[in-house]
């Protein structure tokens, strides 16, 4: 495909290229984009997809499907071209159309950021040098959790209607009728899974810290500056976290904004730090990634992507599938830095 591209290189670590390509381009495509616009026009009295073709054109107009014809070159064009300029892009790009006639044929111009030049440290010896701390349960650990499991015991025997008689005494210590109540065997089930919980939890929490220490080792020693592109994206992830968060203990997102005495653009701005830790901390799992060769498991990419599908039922497949093998690549270095 002939074009003629202009790059301006940006502050940030961002790139703006304008793409100037001849109208036959958009022109060859114009009967392929008829057709998949045809498909899903929807008019009474005809099934989708089985509306008469005359009817359908009238519905869509020529102006949708030159421009979805102009979208179908871009989709096309857009990843030669990275690959051409060997630009390593961060995230999704903005792309519109500013021109699109026979005349000057399908200009569009692209904004996105690229990846900075990061010198990484010595990042193996920095994560062998941190060593993940020895877990073990303690008796405080058990009693803490015995005596909640008796409170809710000791409070369900008392739920009685109004007027009926109570005549429960409060237990003071686990036994088999405790551990019965809440569907264990007896009591040394019962206090054999509590350990064992008790203990993979203090294990995941000592992994979480440990991943993390070694991520702020790490970055202390790798200095760069992070794409505004890509700090301002971990800002909507941690805002879009925090809205589904809310919604889950039942509360507004307005009602927490005013509890906290901030409006939006304040609270915003209050994250901006945490958002370019993380951004930075994206890019050096991305740079170890690409240096030591990890991958996504395929097998567990496809199990996870399928299981995602049954939930995000209306999701794009290709961005979804983007999203999860970004996870598991972060999983596989994470582990990388572990061992």
């Amino acid at each position: 495909m002939d074009y003629k591209i202009k790059k301006t290189d940006k502050e940030d670590s961002t790139v703006e290229i304008e793409v100037n390509v001849s109208y036959d381009e958009v022109k060859s495509r114009l009967e392929k984009s008829k057709k998949a616009l045809i498909k899903n026009v929807e008019v009474d009295g005809f099934r989708k997809g089985n509306v008469p073709e005359d009817i359908a054109l009238k519905q869509i107009g020529s102006d949708k499907i030159e421009k979805h014809a102009a979208e179908m070159v871009i989709d096309e064009l857009f990843p030669h071209i990275l690959q051409k300029e060997d630009l390593r892009i961060i995230g999704y790009p903005s792309i519109s159309v500013e021109k699109l006639n026979q005349k000057e044929g399908l200009i569009f111009k692209a904004f996105f950021a690229i990846y900075p030049e990061v010198a990484l440290p010595d990042y193996k010896k920095i994560a062998k040098d941190i060593k993940i701390e020895n877990v073990e349960v303690t008796k405080d650990d058990l009693e803490k959790t015995y005596q909640s499991i008796l409170q809710m015991h000791n409070q369900s025997q008392h739920n009685h209607k109004e007027g009926e008689k109570c005549d429960h005494k409060d237990k003071t210590e686990i036994d088999d009728e405790v551990a019965k109540s809440i569907g264990f065997k007896d009591k040394k089930d019962l206090e054999s899974k509590i350990q064992d919980d008790i203990k993979k939890h203090k294990e995941w929490e000592a992994k979480a810290k440990n991943r993390e220490a070694i991520l702020e080792a790490i970055l202390k020693e790798t200095n760069f500056e992070v794409p505004a592109l890509l700090w301002e994206a971990e800002k909507e992830k941690m805002i879009a976290q925090m809205k589904d968060d809310l919604i889950s203990q039942g509360m507004k997102w307005d009602d927490y904004l005013k509890q906290i005495g901030k409006d939006e653009v304040q609270f915003r701005d209050s994250l901006t730090e945490e958002a370019k830790k993380r951004a930075k901390i994206e890019v050096i799992l991305k740079e170890i990634a690409k240096k030591e060769e990890l991958k996504a498991d395929a097998k567990e990419l496809e199990k996870q992507l399928q299981s995602a599908i049954q939930v995000y039922k209306d999701a794009d497949q290709e961005n979804l599938k983007l999203y999860l093998e970004n996870i598991l690549i972060n999983e596989s270095v994470l582990k990388f830095l572990e061992k």
